[in-house]
């Protein structure tokens, strides 16, 4: 994406972008797709324009040299695992490698968050101290694809949950028959009973069981946990035997929104054509790979610098298909530390917005209302006075949709965002 920083950019001025492949763009703030790797210079070409639309002697022109990298090859490489605590010793922990290759030559590393490690494809590993840890997976097919998991696991005696929460379940599909599966409750104590139904028909009143269903489709699976006379909860969860989704008619993507008072801050939203259940979000800066990864459904992150990121969405939907999607987002600038946030009012608003602006010495105040193209719609200057001031805009004339309001007084810097309705 383009971004033009023209000051003042009004909104009948003619604007004109070369990318230096042949092509060209009116648009504002462009964005182009490059089919060849190589050397670009891009020109933005600027006439003004007075308030009828003709055309006036003011033309600037500004061109750059851009280089566009051959993109690295395709790492479709998912890493994730699952883990399971043994019935007998609850400190010694199975941790399952889910990652999705078949490679005999990738790199595995775990990490246990107590200053171990372990390079085997799956790990069992013994806790010398019952707590929380971080542990992670990575595993590297190459020096270009490689990629990591963190999440924190409970290890050892924890106290019982509340009765109603007893039951919660879990459960892993066998890779080798679709129809088999691992459940493991999320309590687990040899001083309780454990009770379950596969809704086939059987059952099982071991803690840890596995079942295989004779027939695929849907089964509704409980289990009942009983602690005491006072204590018991029963949890069911649907679970899909046999073949599972097409995955291949499963795609996946995000967008990304910027806040107007704080560019750094981005507001990711996963898009997908099946139900999604569970996202993982890994954030690599260009530079030197560091990598942040969020566990959770369309995050928020703050940018902490300027720069390139590579920001790939693993996504898994109803049915278990897995699907990633990765992209590359520019943080050009963070907030500035004397930002402040306006509150407009009314807001929505019809004819007139107004911001209170509070000065602790008279000092001009200048407020400029742009449109979401960043186009400068309206402007008002006053002679602000000691304390609070009330500056007004007449928006009366302006269509409706969102607006930023930016104030300026001395070296602050103010914006506040509001609906024309």
């Amino acid at each position: 994406m383009f971004t033009n920083t023209t000051v003042p950019l009004g909104a009948t001025d003619s604007i004109r972008w070369t990318f230096g492949d042949g092509t060209s763009s009116n648009v504002v703030h462009p964005n182009h797709t490059y089919t060849q790797p190589g050397t670009y210079t891009v020109c933005l070409r600027v006439q003004k324009r007075n308030n009828a639309g003709t055309p006036i002697n003011c033309v600037r022109e500004i061109c750059h040299t851009i280089v566009i990298a051959t993109p690295p090859p395709a790492c479709n490489l998912v890493v994730n695992y699952s883990w399971h605590a043994d019935s007998l010793n609850n400190r010694k922990i199975y941790f399952t490698n889910l990652t999705n290759t078949t490679s005999a030559s990738a790199i595995v590393t775990w990490t246990f968050g107590d200053g171990t490690a372990a390079n085997t494809w799956n790990a069992i590993h013994e806790y010398a101290q019952p707590g929380r840890y971080l542990v992670c997976l990575k595993v590297q097919t190459s020096n270009t694809c490689v990629r990591m998991i963190c999440d924190s696991i409970v290890v050892g005696a924890t106290p019982p949950p509340p009765c109603n929460n007893q039951s919660n379940f879990d459960f892993i599909r066998s890779t080798a028959n679709s129809q088999t599966f691992a459940f493991f409750p999320a309590y687990q104590s040899n001083a309780a009973q454990y009770t379950w139904t596969f809704g086939d028909g059987t059952g099982s009143t071991s803690m840890l069981t596995n079942h295989t269903y004779a027939q695929a489709g849907m089964y509704n699976v409980c289990l009942t946990v009983w602690r005491n006379a006072n204590c018991a909860s029963t949890t069911c969860r649907t679970v899909q035997a046999g073949p599972t989704n097409n995955c291949d008619t499963a795609h996946v993507n995000y967008t990304f929104t910027r806040d107007v008072v704080m560019p750094n801050k981005v507001f990711f939203t996963a898009h997908s054509t099946m139900a999604l259940i569970d996202q993982t979000w890994t954030i690599t800066r260009v530079s030197n790979n560091q990598t942040i990864i969020l566990h959770q459904n369309n995050p928020m992150y703050i940018f902490a610098d300027t720069g390139y990121y590579r920001v790939c969405l693993r996504a898994v939907t109803v049915g278990g298909c897995v699907k990633e999607y990765c992209n590359y987002i520019r943080i050009e600038q963070i907030a500035p530390p004397n930002a402040c946030v306006l509150q407009p009012y009314p807001n929505p608003a019809t004819a007139m917005v107004n911001v209170n602006v509070n000065l602790s010495v008279p000092e001009t105040i200048t407020a400029k209302v742009y449109n979401t193209l960043n186009i400068l719609v309206a402007e008002r200057q006053i002679a602000g006075v000691a304390g609070n001031n009330v500056v007004s805009i007449n928006i009366g004339t302006l269509p409706l949709g969102a607006y930023i309001i930016r104030v300026t007084h001395g070296n602050a810097v103010c914006y506040g965002t509001f609906q024309k309705m």
